[in-house]
């Protein structure tokens, strides 16, 4: 169980451990640097992620779990694939003049009353599916079929709510703002998480600021009460799930828990074992296709990597960073085929952005579609099938809008016919 010895090793190997998650954050702040010309942005995330990851890496390393080769593989993957990151938010913040303007030009009635129905409504099916459990885990009902009509909302609605009252918290419409947050972070405290709304305000606030190209504006009492505040809800979250502050440092060691998880296993590919090569790229369009593979709760990355591990599915497992993902799935010349798929998806983000953010005129649709570039930018290094389910998103909204040109252009083309009749 590598997880448990991994505890064991750090805890007597503490100074070590200590050393690679320094020179892990160096190597982080450093690429960050070189690319954004800044020291911390929107990607934080990011950064957070290379750390723990890059850590796990160079202390398996130290601990002779890690040989050379597989530490060369991580290094070669996780840096092209955060570089890669970094290049398109830059490509982004270089028109943050003007989309900072289109979100001031935004109907907040409208806004507030959307995103109001939305929160309710998600607070509504987290009472319902995640509390009715115990509030332990979001996994098990998040991976049922009804709820794949829920996640495209998610992905837009939840990422747009924290910027957006982020914004209202800088325009001085501080009610406002609360009534927009508390209804989000209430749902978060009621799917289970562990107080994932105070990385997500972060991520939105450094976002604005990145955005607004300065920092927020909010007085120092006021900025202290709202600080208190989200660490009060902070901890009553962790109180209600029982989860101490020794569980709580685990889960930072436990970011890099996929990473472990294959880096240090003498078989890394085992949890791909029975996946075929379409559903390793996208398992959506092998289920699409009729693929069992796909379809089997079983092979899921998280799912196989904890029934390896603990020897039953728990319908919990760790995230599917991109490296542990790549050396899981693919060797060899197959290396061509996640290097690809890489890319590609960055590829589509940028042309995404392109075609629905950059290009349009209208400021209602470049802020709603913002936050969610955003957030498929920096959930993708760690969380591979995040990204794999942002681009279904952008597919669907991609054929939305084609249909939606083509009825348009035939209505046109036929009024002007009957005009000319």
């Amino acid at each position: 169980m590598h997880i448990i010895s991994t505890f064991s090793a750090i805890s007597l190997h503490v100074v070590a451990y200590v050393i690679s998650v320094f020179l892990a954050g160096v190597i982080a702040v450093g690429l960050h640097y070189i690319v954004l010309r800044k020291y911390i942005s929107g990607m934080i995330a990011v950064q957070m992620s290379f750390v723990f990851n890059t850590a796990a890496i160079l202390f398996g390393w130290w601990i002779k779990k890690v040989p050379e080769l597989r530490m060369a593989h991580y290094f070669i993957y996780e840096i092209a694939t955060v570089v890669g990151v970094y290049c398109v938010y830059r490509k982004i913040l270089q028109n943050r003049a003007r989309l900072f303007e289109s979100l001031q030009k935004i109907n907040v009635g409208t806004f507030t009353v959307v995103l109001l129905v939305y929160n309710i409504s998600m607070s509504l099916v987290m009472f319902k599916f995640a509390v009715g459990i115990g509030g332990s885990s979001r996994i098990g009902f998040m991976t049922t079929g009804w709820f794949s009509y829920v996640r495209p909302f998610m992905f837009i609605f939840d990422p747009l709510g924290y910027l957006f009252s982020i914004y209202l918290f800088d325009r001085g419409n501080r009610c406002l703002a609360l009534s927009v947050l508390a209804p989000i972070v209430f749902s978060d405290i009621l799917s289970g998480s562990k107080a994932s709304f105070i990385v997500a305000i972060l991520i939105s606030l450094l976002v604005y600021q990145d955005l607004k190209g300065a920092k927020l504006v909010m007085p120092k009492t006021l900025k202290l009460i709202f600080v208190i505040t989200l660490v009060l809800a902070a901890m009553f979250t962790l109180d209600r799930l029982h989860v101490s502050m020794s569980a709580m440092a685990d889960r930072f060691v436990l970011t890099g828990e996929s990473t472990i998880e294959v880096y240090y296993s003498n078989d890394p590919s085992a949890a791909s074992s029975g996946v075929s090569t379409v559903a390793k790229i996208h398992r959506g369009v092998a289920k699409i296709l009729g693929d069992r593979s796909a379809n089997d709760p079983d092979t899921l990355f998280g799912f196989a990597l904890n029934r390896l591990e603990y020897g039953v599915n728990t319908l919990t497992g760790p995230n599917a960073t991109i490296p542990s993902y790549m050396l899981c799935n693919y060797s060899g010349w197959e290396n061509l085929i996640g290097f690809a798929s890489i890319f590609g998806y960055l590829a589509i983000v940028t042309w995404f952005y392109e075609l629905f953010i950059y290009r349009r005129r209208q400021a209602t649709s470049q802020i709603v579609f913002f936050p969610f570039v955003v957030s498929a930018l920096y959930k993708f290094p760690q969380e591979y099938n995040f990204g794999m389910s942002s681009i279904t998103l952008i597919c669907m909204f991609t054929l939305a809008f084609v249909w939606i040109s083509v009825a348009i252009t035939a209505s046109q083309g036929a009024k002007s016919a009957y005009d000319t009749a």
